[in-house]
């Protein structure tokens, strides 16, 4: 395990121009498909971005981005939050957390062979751009001193 040299995924990468990274945290945590999106990667990512950003939104590459670093803010998170717990974090730390299982849950967590779980590219942006701005109204109201209780049930949701 962990020779990514190795003849078979190699040809794999070749044949496919992806690598899917599968992770057994992911999968003791549920989330399917356990993809780790961190060492995961295309070698069509740059081609991709350029027809999205031209085809869908010329946003598409800083949301892209956004939702990335959010992912990756919950990942460093996620290892105090298992020491003090959820409730231990500061209402910014937990708004990220929130934020991160939305972007899992509502769109990564998407199966393209399902017509029910699976959305088009452009219906896609809508749902990642909703998120986003969520994320930052919800951090705007954190900001001005609203707990993370008050600033979710401000912008729509719950902070459970």
């Amino acid at each position: 395990g962990g020779d990514f040299t190795e003849p078979v995924t190699q040809a794999c990468l070749r044949t496919t121009g992806a690598f899917f990274m599968l992770d057994t945290a992911l999968a003791h945590r549920r989330h399917f498909p356990a993809i780790n999106w961190f060492q995961s990667y295309s070698l069509y990512g740059k081609e991709l971005s350029g027809h999205y950003c031209r085809e869908v939104a010329p946003e598409w590459e800083d949301l892209r981005n956004r939702c990335n670093h959010l992912l990756q803010q919950e990942e460093s998170i996620r290892e105090v939050a298992e020491i003090v717990g959820i409730e231990g974090l500061q209402d910014a730390d937990r708004l990220v957390m929130r934020i991160a299982e939305r972007i899992r849950n509502e769109f990564l967590g998407q199966n393209a062979y399902s017509d029910d779980a699976f959305s088009p590219p452009k219906k896609t942006l809508e749902l990642i751009k909703s998120i986003v701005e969520f994320h930052d109204r919800a951090a705007e109201k954190l900001k001005q001193g609203i707990s993370l209780d008050e600033a979710m049930k401000e912008t729509g949701a719950s902070s459970k």
